[in-house]
Formats: C-alpha cells, structure tokens, sequence
C-alpha cells in the first residue's frame, strides 16, 4: 500500500547492471531452502538494468504466487533487442482469459474469500506492474499452451 502513496516508487532508484543468472540461481537456493519446487532454465546469460531491490521484489511476488497457485515453478530468460523477458512459469490452472489483464488491477485477488490464508490482499501483481514500469519495463500475464501461467517482467538490459 506505502508503495502506491509514493509518486516515485520504483523509479529506476539505485538502477545498475544486475548478472540475472546469479540473482535467478541466489533465488531458486533460498527457495529451494524454503521446500519450494522452483527450477532455473538452463544457458540463461543475461544481464538486466534494473534497481536490485525492485528486481528482488517483483520476483519474489511473482514466485510467492506461482507456488501458491501452480505448484512447480520454472525460471526462464529470454534476450531480445535492448531488453530482456524473465518468465515466471507455473503448471497450475492458469486464469480465465478475460480476467489475465484485471488481475493486476489493486486489490483484484485470485481467491474471493477474504481470508488471509488463502490470499493476499491482492496487491503483489499490482506492486510487480508498477515496480516493472518503474525500471522502464513490463509485466505480462499470459496462459500456457501446455497449462500454468506465464508472468513476463520485460526489463531494459542496457543503461537509459
């Protein structure tokens, strides 16, 4: 919520050249730790201009939610020109299509109830959208061809 009441949330503050392989590997270690079933796609070289923090941020939510709702998750990068696509993958149920670009609205939630346990308050996907444009990038919900969802974060891999 403090990070919506701040005009300037995530606005490429502290923003430097990030190794994504290291900080990916660093991530699925901790939550391997943790019991979770989070695995690195292999040969990701890449290197992302982002704020550390904001980056850390945006993947823990994304991956706090691929384990709540999908089970295994799988990390994946992708290169393209001037920017790089890190792709949080689930094998849950994925999302009805007409909800994909609501779900980062505040407060939408995936769960109707309004017990804790079963949710959050609907902020995590919001926070990931506001901190990827933030650092210049953005967040992407699709469904997978296969089954689960796909949650890209698009970021610039070269300084602004």
């Amino acid at each position: 919520t403090l990070l919506f009441a701040r005009q300037d949330a995530g606005r490429r503050d502290g923003a430097r050249a990030i190794d994504l392989r290291r900080e990916l590997e660093t991530l699925v270690a901790l939550r391997r730790e943790m019991g979770q079933t989070v695995v690195l796609a292999p040969d990701i070289a890449a290197r992302v201009w982002s704020s550390p923090l904001a980056l850390r941020r945006m993947l823990d939510n994304l991956i706090d939610n691929a384990v709540r709702y999908g089970g295994a998750v799988t990390l994946d990068v992708r290169r393209l020109e001037g920017q790089v696509e890190i792709m949080v993958l689930d094998d849950g149920p994925g999302l009805p299509a007409e909800a994909l670009a609501a779900r980062t609205a505040r407060f939408e939630r995936g769960e109707s109830s309004r017990n804790r346990r079963t949710g959050g308050a609907g902020l995590g996907l919001s926070i990931v959208q506001a901190l990827a444009k933030g650092q210049g990038g953005r967040l992407v919900l699709s469904n997978r061809p296969e089954g689960g969802l796909a949650a890209t974060i698009t970021l610039p891999s070269d300084a602004p």
